[in-house]
């Protein structure tokens, strides 16, 4: 190339030209904040552009468009894609392609939410109480705890940083509890846990039985006949009242005597207390025992009657009796 002119000139020519470069200003962008998990919303502002529309960029400079605009200074707000943890190039370019500033963006991991619930099952009216510290963030610390624990999917209570939190449920059911945790990077988490409220259990009145108490014997057994003549043929009846329905047993046997060689005994007797609830029990004396009684006229026995009742209880007295011989 020519250049007409003195040496100097062309050189104030040159130092122009190198003075109009420097003082051209650049693209720049920035990204606030430049750190973030997926689906969270960052803001992107560039400024040096020419006028022409403005297009940022994911990636490369071919990448998704994340948002639009216009120059000189651009500035939009856009979602950060759907991407594996990691770093990220964001490119702002004007269409005409003679303006590009570029930018790095990092995705962060998302934290993981745990948490318990003590008792668990619980009765209504048991306070509950929830932890979830065990919550952790790979690259962060958790920030907010928000919880939905009565189960309908809002979440209403929010403990900021504290990780524990409780409730007393007033009524029977199964809760299904949530807790979302929020990273320092505004990345979240979440996790159910269903929890089952039990109603106390009732509280049963026992009803004791009444008390079983075993027949008492009537006052006519004690005041029965305490003398009895035996017929010729040996016979006798003994009799006694007692309550209707009761069912028992009954036995005479002689009290000994100085003397006498041995004790007789008449043997044992069933017997059902009747509708009228008098106990009539026969006996016949044997040929030998009749002839004893002949000999002695009179022997003196021991009553021995037991009642008995439906409930398996019974009870025993006993009173004397004195036979006579027949009469001539």
């Amino acid at each position: 190339m020519f250049f007409g002119g003195s040496a100097g000139a062309l050189a104030t020519v040159f130092a122009a030209a190198s003075l109009a470069w420097a003082c051209t200003p650049q693209a720049f962008l920035v990204l606030s904040p430049n750190a973030g998990p997926a689906g969270t919303s960052r803001t992107a502002t560039s400024a040096a552009f020419s006028d022409s529309p403005v297009e940022l960029r994911w990636g490369s400079s071919s990448g998704p468009v994340l948002a639009t605009g216009s120059g000189p200074s651009f500035s939009a707000s856009f979602t950060v894609p759907s991407a594996a943890p990691g770093y990220y190039t964001v490119v702002a370019q004007t269409a005409d392609g003679q303006g590009r500033a570029l930018a790095q963006f990092r995705i962060t991991p998302s934290p993981t939410a745990s948490f318990t619930a003590t008792p668990k099952p619980a009765k209504t009216g048991q306070r509950v109480n929830f932890n979830g510290s065990a919550s952790t963030d790979p690259d962060g610390t958790i920030a907010k705890y928000d919880w939905d624990l009565d189960g309908d999917g809002s979440y209403e209570t929010d403990t900021a940083a504290t990780s524990t939190t409780s409730r007393v449920y007033s009524t029977a059911g199964v809760r299904t509890v949530k807790l979302r945790v929020t990273d320092n990077d505004g990345g979240t988490g979440e996790t159910t846990l269903p929890l089952r409220i039990d109603a106390p259990a009732s509280v049963v009145t026992p009803v004791l039985a009444p008390a079983l108490v075993p027949p008492a014997l009537p006052t006519s057994f004690a005041a029965s006949r305490k003398a009895i003549t035996v017929s010729k043929s040996g016979r006798f009846r003994y009799s006694f009242l007692a309550e209707p329905g009761l069912t028992g047993k009954i036995n005479l046997r002689s009290i000994k005597r100085a003397g006498a060689a041995r004790r007789i005994s008449l043997g044992t007797k069933s017997y059902t207390v009747p509708a009228s609830g008098i106990v009539k029990v026969s006996w016949k004396l044997s040929r030998r025992n009749l002839r004893i009684l002949e000999r002695s006229k009179r022997i003196r026995f021991r009553v021995a009657v037991t009642l008995g009742n439906a409930a398996g209880l019974s009870r025993t007295g006993a009173t004397t009796l004195t036979l006579k011989k027949p009469a001539p």
